[in-house]
């Protein structure tokens, strides 16, 4: 995906870590020929706690199509604001990727090996939907950022 075996070693990634270097999982994801996020937790945990480290994760379940069934536990109570059908669908789908990424990263910070890591999560773009009207509910110039230390 985007030439990385060629550019990552150039911005200084000494190891990089895809589908075939990891331990295999039960089912690939629906949304795209990979691991789903949830899956990727213990390999990220296993590589913060190798000492001083940057690791890099790109998430990939949580970009669209937004597929129902990545989601382990779905949450109709997310969904409660989108009204229109494809719309609602996507949007609803949307907010239940992000609450399971964010739940099992919270997870994965309670490790007392993590303590004083320091973590950024950010966006790569803003939320991407195939119409204006979803589109329209988010910031086209903004992504979400978060930033913060392991205590």
């Amino acid at each position: 995906m985007y030439r990385r075996s060629r550019w990552y070693p150039l911005l200084g990634f000494e190891q990089m870590i895809f589908k075939g270097d990891m331990p295999s999982a039960d089912t690939d994801c629906y949304s795209f020929p990979g691991y789903c996020d949830k899956n990727i937790f213990p390999v990220v945990s296993d590589q913060l706690k190798q000492g001083k480290v940057f690791v890099y994760w790109l998430t990939l379940n949580s970009h669209i199509p937004y597929d129902r069934r990545d989601i382990v536990n779905y949450r109709k109570g997310l969904c409660g604001e989108f009204s229109a059908a494809n719309e609602g669908e996507l949007l609803c789908n949307y907010q239940n990727l992000h609450t399971q990424f964010f739940e099992g990263f919270a997870k994965l910070i309670e490790d007392e090996a993590l303590r004083g890591v320091k973590v950024v999560v950010v966006g790569d773009h803003p939320p991407i939907f195939y119409d204006d009207e979803a589109r329209g509910r988010f910031e086209a110039e903004q992504v979400p950022m978060l930033h913060f230390t392991v205590k």
